[in-house]
């Protein structure tokens, strides 16, 4: 379970990343039409990327905190018994 929601973690700060990464690139893309256009026909700059990208990074570190905190399975390792005298 630990293992999936590290997983999930870091595939959530990946994305928010990479789309606020990509988004703030500014590229024009054709077929979408543009609420506003910033110079040079350019689409205009989302708010608050810098934020989302940050909290994208910030969610991919956390995801080790998840796997840390997180109880492991049953098998994970077995109990360490003391050698017999």
């Amino acid at each position: 379970m630990r293992a999936s929601l590290t997983r999930l973690t870091v595939l959530a700060g990946v994305v928010l990343a990479a789309t606020s990464f990509t988004l703030g690139l500014r590229l024009p893309i054709s077929g979408i039409t543009q609420l506003a256009a910033g110079p040079a026909g350019l689409p205009a700059e989302v708010p608050y990327l810098p934020v989302v990208f940050i909290l994208g990074i910030m969610l991919m570190f956390l995801s080790a905190v998840v796997y840390e905190l997180l109880p492991g399975s049953r098998n994970a390792s077995p109990p360490v018994r003391p050698r017999p005298r």
